[in-house]
């Protein structure tokens, strides 16, 4: 399986928007208790910044996307998505190992945020290296030390 990226566009929206909705809605709704697709989109929309969002892409298809902030001591892993009919083929991992490879190339470690219902997604990171540093209510906030 060939996996790259390419930058977001405009006409990438419905694509992300559903990319999401279909990835998040177990844990969005563990964690809301029931699950609002109107509400759900919103907040998608309101916290996409297509500036810093690429489509993950593996033998031509789209799959999903990554949204990154580049910070000057840090990259913060924002949310990363797999439609869930292309998940557990190792996408994501891919995704993050060159994310940490990037923070290391650039003295960089790397942050994230994970919904304490999503223990998938927290096994995934622990076992790429991250580390719970800190925790709210909702998040166990996790890095990757270069």
């Amino acid at each position: 399986m060939i996996i790259a990226t390419r930058p977001a566009a405009a006409t990438d929206l419905p694509f992300l928007a559903d990319c999401f909705l279909r990835a998040m809605r177990p844990s969005l709704t563990a964690r809301r208790r029931d699950w609002d697709e109107r509400r759900e989109r919103e907040r998608f929309e309101d916290a996409l910044d297509l500036d810093r969002t690429t489509v993950i892409v593996a033998d031509a298809v789209a799959v999903g996307f990554v949204m990154i902030a580049e910070l000057p001591r840090l990259l913060q892993l924002h949310t990363v998505c797999i439609a869930p009919e292309h998940q557990q083929r190792g996408i994501g991992s891919e995704v993050v190992r060159d994310l940490i490879d990037l923070g290391r190339q650039t003295g960089r470690d790397v942050i994230l945020s994970v919904l304490k219902v999503n223990p998938r997604a927290e096994a995934l990171y622990a076992r790429l290296g991250f580390t719970v540093y800190e925790e709210s209510e909702d998040h166990r906030h996790m890095r990757h030390t270069r």
